[in-house]
Formats: structure tokens, C-alpha cells, sequence
């Protein structure tokens, strides 16, 4: 069975959507691009160029009583974390979001306690580790420790 995926908001000339998130969900084989939610029809547009979404909306709340998606990527500001983050694992939907979580401690533990009230797992994504430009950089450190031990 195929997780499916909601994803919203997000900057769709970045390549952390274009490049770097979205296409290793969409070729991984066990999730679905269901729907995206994206306030900005601008973003929309280019999104639904690139990636085979079934629905669009401009509004999250419209997709949190489907039964068929099972979970979100969260790519909006941190600043709305604590809305939509509660309100998605209250729906009975894993969350994956990505850094900085929360934009404070009292946050970030308010969303971990609902993460364990629902049962629902939510995820805090480090993905820049893999991006090419930090793959080149940690080999550029680990060479240079290399010369100096």
C-alpha cells in the first residue's frame, strides 16, 4: 500500500522542492503525490507542472478529513508550525516538516506532546546532510582533518 502525500506550501523555483524533496517521494515507489495545498497560484502553477498532483487547494484544512492521504510534507515557514502541525496529527496524519521545527522550546515540546497524543509520527527533516553542496563540503573537512592529523 502506498502512503499517500498532501504537501503544502512551498517555494516551487527552489530546488528543495523541485530537486531535493519531491521527486525521491514521488520515484520512491511507496508514497503518492496525492494533493498540494498552496496559497500562492503562482507556486501552484509550477508545482503542478512538475509533479502529478490529483487536487489542488488553497487552504490545508481541506484536506485533513480525506481518508486517503496519509501523510503531509509541511513546507511552510516555521511560523505556522504550530497551527497546522497539531492540527494535521489530530486528523490522523504523519507530518514530515523540516528545520527549524519550532521557533521555541515551549514549541517544540507543545508538538512533540501532540505527535504522542495521536499516536502519529511526526519528523523533523535534516536533509541539507545530503544535498551535493554539504556532501562536498564534509569531504572538503574530512580531507583537510585528514592533513592536519
Amino acid at each position: 500500500q502506498k502512503t499517500a502525500y498532501e504537501i503544502y506550501q512551498c517555494d516551487w523555483s527552489s530546488d528543495v522542492c523541485s530537486s531535493d524533496l519531491l521527486p525521491p517521494l514521488d520515484l520512491y515507489g511507496k508514497c503518492k503525490l496525492v494533493a498540494l495545498a498552496e496559497i500562492s497560484e503562482e507556486n501552484a502553477k509550477l508545482a503542478m507542472e512538475k509533479f502529478p498532483f490529483e487536487e489542488l487547494v488553497d487552504d490545508y484544512r481541506r484536506l485533513l478529513d480525506r481518508d486517503d492521504i496519509d501523510a503531509i510534507a509541511l513546507l511552510t515557514r516555521v511560523d505556522t508550525h504550530m497551527e497546522i502541525i497539531p492540527a494535521a496529527l489530530d486528523a490522523g496524519k504523519h507530518v514530515l516538516t523540516q528545520k527549524p521545527f519550532a521557533m521555541t522550546v515551549p514549541d517544540a515540546e507543545a508538538l512533540v506532546a501532540a505527535a504522542k497524543r495521536s499516536g502519529k509520527m511526526l519528523v523533523c527533516s535534516f536533509m541539507h546532510r545530503y544535498f551535493p553542496h554539504s556532501v562536498a563540503a564534509k569531504q572538503i573537512l574530512d580531507a583537510d582533518r585528514k592533513s592536519v592529523v
